[in-house]
């Protein structure tokens, strides 16, 4: 892990930082269901980071970006395919000074792979690739020392048009699974911090 961070020299950037991390070795253990009754690490995984966070001359105002990825997580258990996932990320904050309140906003793009299992087929499946975005917006508000008061909205949504929300549908394999293509949540919370 690599962390970069402006020093007071560079006036309103002052604070700012850059960060990336670097994380490569064993993947998961994979049961091998292709007929060889092999199980355990099969591949390598690289897992890569790289993330920052920009101060303003506007007091309190800060924005922030992050990209994540892993890619070759074991799923060689599965005729040998390998399997990713990403994401992005940009934030924005601001907090004036001598104010108890905060106001957080935040969008996210993921991807990765995915699989439909056809257990009817001998344990055949087709790969797909599955996207989602992400809005959140937040408005934070300091009650008393330690006392925290928050209320958040976040809007989910597929990208790739399959569902991937809710747990009410019947699946191919059994079960239920996803069946929605948006979710919506609000949230309230008052939090004591120790």
């Amino acid at each position: 892990m690599l962390s970069l961070t402006a020093p007071d020299s560079w006036g309103s950037l002052k604070g700012s930082a850059l960060y990336a991390g670097l994380d490569y070795g064993p993947g998961n253990g994979a049961e091998n269901i292709n007929g060889t009754g092999v199980a355990g690490h099969v591949v390598d995984k690289t897992h890569l980071y790289v993330g920052a966070v920009v101060t303003t001359p506007v007091t309190g105002l800060k924005f922030g970006a992050a990209w994540d990825t892993v890619n070759n997580s074991d799923l060689a258990g599965f005729k040998g395919l390998e399997g990713y996932a990403s994401a992005m990320a940009a934030y924005v904050s601001y907090h004036p000074t001598d104010s108890k309140l905060t106001i957080n906003g935040r969008a996210e793009y993921a991807h990765g792979s995915a699989f439909d299992f056809l257990f009817a087929n001998n344990f055949d499946y087709a790969q797909q690739e599955d996207k989602v975005i992400a809005l959140t917006g937040t408005v934070q508000y300091d009650l008393w020392a330690n006392v925290i008061s928050r209320l958040e909205v976040r809007w989910d949504h597929s990208a790739d048009g399959s569902p991937h929300f809710g747990d009410n549908v019947p699946q191919k394999v059994g079960g239920v699974g996803p069946g929605k293509s948006n979710e919506l949540m609000v949230a309230a919370n008052v939090i004591y911090k120790f």
